[in-house]
C-alpha cells in the first residue's frame, strides 16, 4: 500500500529483495529452489522503518524432471501365440505400462511415434500402436508431465510381428513305413509315418483333405 523494501521468504530464509518505489505491484526473482513444495511469504519495511507482518503464504511446487515409464508389456489380447513370449500376428498391438505421475505418454520405435495417451494419474496406461510390419520391433515410451518435463526413454520392449507361416515341405513316406520298393509310395502299412520339414517352430498337422490324421509340435526349424 506504500513504498518500501519488500523481502521474499521461505520460512526465515530471505530469497530476494526489491524496493517498491511507490504503492502498487512489485516482483522478485527468487533464489534457486530445489524440487518440491516451497511455502513463500513476503514482508514490507516502509520508509519509517516499520516492518509488516508476513503476507498470506503462496505455495510453489518445483518439478524439474519426470520419471520414465516402466513395465512395458504386450497385452494378452494382442499376443496371438504363447503369452510367455512377445511373438504375435497382431499388427496393431496394445502396449501397456506404468507412470509415476500424470502426463502424456508417447510410444516410440526409434524416433518414430507409434501412439500417444494421456495418463490422468499415476498408474497404468495403454496405447494401441500404429500398424507394424512383420519382424522385430524395439519399442520404448516417454512421459511428459504437467510442468513440461519429458522423461528419458523407458526400458525397451521387443515385439515380433509374424503374420504368415511357410507351408511344410518335403513330405515323404519313411523307409520303415514303405513295405515295398522305396522308389514309390505303395505300402501295406496302414499307419504310415510321414516326415517333412518346416522353416520355423510350430504345430504341424497332417491332413487328408480336410481330415486331420495326426499332429506334432516342431520345436525348431
Amino acid at each position: 500500500a506504500e513504498a518500501g523494501v519488500v523481502v521474499l521468504y521461505e520460512g526465515s530464509t530471505a530469497l530476494g529483495t526489491v524496493t517498491a518505489a511507490a504503492a502498487g505491484a512489485w516482483s522478485i526473482t527468487a533464489a534457486s529452489l530445489s524440487d518440491g513444495a516451497h511455502t513463500l511469504t513476503a514482508t514490507m519495511t516502509d520508509a519509517a522503518g516499520n516492518t509488516s507482518a508476513a503476507s498470506t503464504a503462496l505455495t510453489v511446487t518445483i518439478d524439474t524432471s519426470a520419471s520414465s515409464p516402466t513395465g512395458l508389456a504386450l497385452v494378452a489380447s494382442s499376443n496371438s501365440g504363447s503369452t510367455a513370449d512377445t511373438l504375435t500376428n497382431v499388427t496393431v498391438p496394445v502396449i501397456t505400462g506404468s507412470v509415476a505421475e500424470a502426463g502424456v505418454v508417447v510410444l516410440y520405435e526409434g524416433s518414430t511415434a507409434l501412439g500417444t495417451v494421456t495418463a490422468a494419474a499415476a498408474g497404468a496406461w495403454s496405447i494401441t500402436a500404429a500398424s507394424l510390419s512383420d519382424g522385430a520391433h524395439t519399442l520404448t515410451a516417454t512421459v511428459t508431465d504437467a510442468t513440461g518435463n519429458t522423461s528419458a526413454a523407458s526400458t525397451a520392449l521387443t515385439v515380433t510381428i509374424d503374420t504368415g507361416a511357410s507351408a511344410p515341405s518335403n513330405l515323404a513316406l519313411t523307409t520303415a513305413s514303405n513295405s515295398g520298393s522305396t522308389t514309390d509310395t505303395l505300402t501295406s502299412v496302414t499307419t504310415p509315418v510321414i516326415t517333412g520339414s518346416v522353416a520355423e517352430a510350430g504345430v504341424v498337422v497332417l491332413y487328408e483333405g480336410s481330415t486331420a490324421l495326426g499332429t506334432v509340435t516342431a520345436a525348431a526349424a
